[in-house]
């Protein structure tokens, strides 16, 4: 299989008739979803890829039950149940096969033709090439390893790069994380709130984020700790952030709630409804899944690797779910630096996101 051919994956939002379609949109080569030759039927003497049609449920090897909502030729997209997302993938080197399963309430509300035409982004060249600019220091994604590695010559596993001290990028958000284990883990956070000891949620929660430079100072923690006094308020920002982390039901909905929370809480001068106040502790206490979201330097590494964010200004889902994906794509693309989890992808992001980084 030629290495060079490419499958478009989309994450698609629908609106309201009458409002636009958005989506977030990534390359990856074809040899990620290797053919097996099993699933091909044989016609004529020679192997040919399974026909699909519209409303079939499918089932894939490693993304599970989904449904065929358009077929274009090679090109089907397809709506996975799993991940709650639409996927242009490639009929011919897709491992998939009909699903034994035929009927499932959860796709009643999927409807079939509802995909926006979609553009792939950059080229067809791989998104860690060099075709894809951004603006800063480093235009180009392998531009901003090499510009990493000139930093910390072993990736994430430099010793300056797990230093305690200032130089470190890793050791003080790994603190920040053994802290919120110790002080607001499920167990011990649900106490404090059964005892509506909610003053000692935000406290701890105060604690933790202290240990990070993630917010700046003036605009984002002075903003959000600020917004966070009055006993009502604090009171609400406890059971969300409870809700937030540990809640039982489908990230999407904790998230959307706990930006209604935030947007609600008293606001003096600047609002308390900002990406790094929502994102930062998703982030913190579970760093193998959320990634922090800095609007600017978020979107320079997005841009570099032609992956369309679909920032907005607001938090909103749709560019929280984007910003997932760009986590799991940058996981892949700087394996030969041996990521860990999400901090290490955030400290790419950040340190190669800045015109002035120390060593750069």
């Amino acid at each position: 299989m030629p290495t060079t051919e490419y499958a478009s994956l989309a994450f698609e939002w629908h609106y309201r008739a009458g409002q636009p379609s958005h989506q977030c949109i990534l390359l990856v080569s074809a040899a990620d979803y290797a053919v097996d030759r099993s699933k091909l039927r044989n016609i004529g003497g020679k192997a040919t890829t399974m026909a699909y049609a519209e409303n079939d449920l499918l089932e894939h090897d490693r993304l599970g039950l989904g449904k065929v909502l358009t077929v274009a030729g090679d090109r089907v997209d397809i709506h996975f149940k799993n991940e709650r997302v639409t996927r242009r993938m490639s009929a011919k080197h897709s491992p998939m096969k009909l699903s034994s399963v035929q009927d499932d309430p959860y796709f009643d509300r999927i409807k079939v033709g509802s995909v926006a035409k979609s553009r792939a982004v950059g080229s067809t060249s791989r998104a860690t090439g060099n075709k894809t600019k951004a603006s800063g220091k480093y235009p180009t994604h392998r531009e901003a390893v090499d510009g990493f590695r000139k930093i910390f010559p072993l990736g994430f596993n430099d010793p300056k790069y797990l230093a305690e001290d200032a130089t470190g990028e890793r050791t003080y958000k790994v603190k920040a994380h053994q802290l919120w284990n110790e002080t607001l883990n499920q167990a011990e956070f649900a106490r404090l709130i059964a005892e509506a000891n909610h003053e000692e949620v935000v406290k701890r929660a105060k604690q933790v984020e202290a240990m990070t430079n993630l917010l700046s100072p003036r605009f984002e923690r002075a903003a959000l700790w600020g917004a966070v006094r009055e006993p009502e308020a604090i009171e609400k920002y406890s059971l969300n952030l409870f809700d937030l982390i540990y809640g039982d039901d489908d990230f999407e909905a904790r998230f959307n709630r706990h930006a209604a929370m935030l947007d609600q809480l008293p606001q003096a001068k600047s609002t308390t409804l900002k990406w790094p106040a929502l994102t930062i502790f998703p982030f913190l206490a579970l760093p193998t899944q959320h990634l922090f979201m800095k609007p600017e330097a978020t979107k320079k590494a997005a841009q570099r690797l032609g992956f369309s964010l679909n920032y907005q200004t607001t938090p909103n889902w749709l560019t929280y779910s984007c910003l997932a994906n760009l986590g799991s794509l940058l996981m892949t693309e700087l394996a030969a630096l041996e990521p860990r989890d999400m901090f290490d992808v955030q400290s790419f992001i950040f340190v190669t996101g800045q015109k002035d980084y120390p060593g750069s």
